[in-house]
């Protein structure tokens, strides 16, 4: 049977179900094929091989070219994460497997960019994000091996939403257990709690309580890139120390706010703290917030990095954000020209991504060095070698983190060891560097899953239990949970002046 024929017979049968047009269900992501981009990624996979390397990736083209379309059309599969994609008439239909277990994409993938690159004719291999002409730059590259039939599992769907409690259960442990990778770092049996929590899933009545129940399970991973989201519901599983002083505090007080505005009161309160001990008439900021600086005791360089993110005030691509970032990067730069030492204070910093992390290194750097080791199941590992881009020339930079500072944080930490002119201070960072995996699951539910392996340019890994500091400064002290950051600041500004 031509393919053709196969697919339109497939499109039929869900169709039929209702699958293809109920939006509020398990639907299929269809997504039309336009000029500027056919949109969607398969994985959070992010990597670099720095700008010295472009000539080698000038094979890889957009799947909106004629050559992509005549190429993909047919039924795909990434063997290691589960991932299926069906193209047919400028569509693509996308679907998550796990042995008998398929369920169609619910929106649990971010639209970006999908590249690919031009390889025999029953495989191929795709990336991710929205470089536009640098597609390879800055991921890792999945295989594709090309299928005849569409998995039998996928043709199934109904299966998928009458699931039981228990079914919807077992398959968010099975999740776990296929593509985590850090149990033992973790020091969770994941064998052990299943045994442990499946008899209570099997009395289970309610959705409610079924996510109740998966909030116990898998919050003993303690990994703040484990998520879990239920209609309006969302938990996070870390359990960062510092959050349950605060909401000690909170809870011994009046409680006139709830816990979430007085911890973000907190947060405000020590960050403008700072600006106290910046010089008068030094202080800037840029980046929509993201990026602060100024001069401390007339030559000393300050500049905090608050997030990774969200660098404009309205959504744009992801070219434009790392271009504001830049600019915030270059006038910090020019600010701070008189300063021969610095603090980089990036101690509040809870993440976003790798891509500005690895901007903001480069900012910092003299030479071109490799900084950091990604892997991930089903592609190669990558060395990460950045160039410097001359921001900043200053000879010697204090680095301080927190039990805050997380996720792409992290990465701009162990990258920034890597220079010989930096001293890593303060305290241990989260220990969640890895990437997010997104599933979906029946009945509505959603995981991310930490999947992907960060190591700093020595080949350590410190998922788990975060990146130590070369000299520990308490930064948020039980005596003083207040003011204690400002004068850390301070006495480290001091200290390097002398």
């Amino acid at each position: 049977m031509e393919l053709a024929v196969r697919l339109e017979i497939f499109r039929l049968k869900i169709s039929n179900t209702g699958y293809m047009e109920r939006s509020t269900k398990v639907l299929a992501t269809k997504q039309k094929v336009s000029q500027a981009a056919l949109t969607f990624t398969l994985g959070l996979l992010v990597s670099c091989s720095g700008e010295e390397n472009l000539e080698q990736f000038r094979e890889w083209q957009s799947v909106t070219s004629k050559e992509a379309k005549q190429h993909l059309t047919g039924i795909w599969r990434n063997n290691v994460l589960g991932h299926v994609a069906v193209f047919a008439n400028d569509e693509v239909t996308l679907f998550h497997q796990l042995d008998q277990y398929c369920i169609a994409d619910t929106g649990v993938i971010p639209p970006f960019s999908i590249y690919r690159h031009a390889a025999a004719a029953d495989k191929t291999q795709f990336s991710y994000y929205d470089y536009r002409n640098h597609p390879a730059l800055l991921q890792n590259h999945l295989e594709y091996v090309r299928l005849a039939d569409l998995p039998e599992p996928c043709q199934r769907l109904s299966e998928v939403e009458s699931a039981e409690l228990l079914d919807v259960f077992d398959t968010a442990w099975l999740l776990f257990d296929r593509y985590y990778g850090f149990f033992d770092e973790r020091g969770v049996d994941w064998a052990a709690a299943r045994a442990r929590y499946r008899p209570r899933a099997a009395q289970l009545k309610t959705d409610s309580e079924l996510f109740d129940l998966l909030v116990e399970m898998l919050g003993e991973l303690n990994d703040s890139h484990v998520n879990l989201t239920w209609r309006d519901k969302h938990f996070n599983a870390g359990r960062p120390r510092l959050r349950t002083r605060l909401r000690q505090i909170w809870e011994r007080g009046d409680q006139q706010l709830s816990e979430g505005a007085f911890v973000g009161n907190w947060a405000s309160s020590v960050q403008r703290s700072i600006v106290e001990l910046i010089d008068p008439g030094t202080y800037a900021s840029g980046a929509n917030g993201a990026l602060e600086w100024g001069i401390i005791g007339k030559d000393m360089g300050y500049v905090r990095i608050n997030r990774f993110s969200s660098f404009t005030v309205d959504p744009e691509s992801r070219q434009n954000q790392l271009a504001t970032f830049r600019g915030a990067l270059t006038r910090a730069g020019d600010s701070l020209q008189s300063t021969r030492r610095m603090i980089v204070d990036v101690s509040h910093n809870g993440g976003g991504n790798d891509a500005a992390a690895m901007t903001a290194v480069a900012a910092f750097m003299n030479d071109p060095r490799d900084v950091m080791e990604y892997s991930a199941p089903g592609s190669k590992p990558r060395i990460i070698r950045l160039s410097p881009a001359s921001v900043f020339d200053q000879q010697k930079i204090v680095l301080v983190t927190s039990e805050i500072t997380a996720s792409a944080a992290e990465a701009f930490v162990l990258m920034m060891r890597a220079l010989p002119k930096v001293e890593h201070v303060g305290s241990s960072t989260r220990g969640a560097l890895s990437g997010l995996l997104p599933k979906p699951l029946p009945r509505g539910f959603r995981v991310t899953i930490s999947y992907q392996t960060v190591k700093d340019a020595e080949g350590q890994l410190y998922e788990g239990i975060g990146v130590p500091p070369q000299r520990s400064v308490e930064l948020f002290s039980d005596q003083d949970l207040f003011g204690s950051y400002r004068d850390a600041i301070a006495k480290l500004a001091a200290d390097q002046s002398e």
